[in-house]
C-alpha cells in the first residue's frame, strides 16, 4: 500500500477571545480506484469565549464554538481489483474490479458549547453532530452480462445526529487532595437516506 498526503493547518487567536482554525489535506493511496486515486478534505473551525465580551456575572468562561470538516474511509485493498478463487483445480471469477472506487466520504457539523461557574468548580459541556457519509463501500451484485456475479462499488448515504452533554464537579481542592467527578451522557441515531442497490438481492461479504 502506498500513501502520499499532504496538508496546511492554520490556528488564530484574537485578542485571546476568538479563536479560528483551518485544515486543508490532500490524500493519495493506492487503495483508491486507478481513476480517483486523489481525494481533498477539510475542516474549519471557530470558538468565541463570550462571556470576554458579555460580561455575565456568575460565570468564569462561556465558549462557544463550531466546526465542519470532512473525511474519508478507505477501501481495503483488495476491493479495486478483479478477483477469482480456485475451485476444483480451476479459476472461478469472485468480483469485477473497479477503477472508480473512492473512499466513503463524511462529512460533519458539531456545535457545542462550554460553561463555567463557582470559580471552575462546576462545568457543563454540550455538543451536538451532524454527520453525513456519502458514497458507503457496498459489495453490489451484478447481472450475468458482466461476467462476474458482483463488484465493490460507492452507493448509499447514513445520516447521524449526536447529542453529547457532560457535568463536571471539583468535590475536594486542597493541598493534598483533588478530586473531580465527571458524568457524560450521549445518545446518536441514525439512518439510511439513499441506497440504490437491491435490498433483497444485495451481496453479502
Amino acid at each position: 500500500i502506498r500513501n502520499r498526503n499532504f496538508f496546511a493547518i492554520t490556528t488564530f487567536d484574537i485578542k485571546d477571545r476568538y479563536i479560528l482554525d483551518g485544515l486543508v489535506r490532500r490524500d493519495g493511496s493506492s487503495l483508491f480506484g486507478p481513476d480517483e486515486r486523489w481525494q481533498t478534505y477539510f475542516r474549519v473551525s471557530g470558538a468565541w469565549r463570550a462571556n470576554e465580551d458579555l460580561k455575565i456575572g456568575g460565570i468564569d468562561d462561556l465558549r462557544l464554538r463550531a466546526s465542519y470538516g470532512t473525511a474519508g474511509l478507505r477501501p481495503l485493498f483488495d476491493y479495486q481489483y478483479e478477483t477469482f478463487a480456485i475451485e476444483g483445480g480451476a479459476p472461478v471469477k469472485q468480483t469485477l474490479g473497479n477503477r472508480a472506487l473512492k473512499p466513503a466520504r463524511s462529512s460533519e457539523l458539531e456545535l457545542g458549547a462550554n460553561l463555567e461557574l463557582l470559580e471552575g468548580r462546576l462545568s457543563v459541556e454540550y455538543t451536538y453532530a451532524r454527520k453525513e457519509t456519502k458514497d458507503q463501500i457496498e459489495l453490489a451484485p451484478l447481472s450475468a452480462a458482466a461476467g462476474f456475479p458482483r463488484q465493490w462499488q460507492n452507493a448509499g448515504t447514513v445520516l447521524g445526529h449526536t447529542h453529547e452533554l457532560a457535568l463536571g464537579v471539583v468535590v475536594a481542592n486542597s493541598r493534598d487532595l483533588y478530586w473531580r467527578v465527571n458524568v457524560a451522557a450521549d445518545r446518536t441515531r441514525q439512518k439510511i437516506t439513499e441506497y440504490p442497490l437491491p435490498i433483497r438481492d444485495r451481496a453479502v461479504a
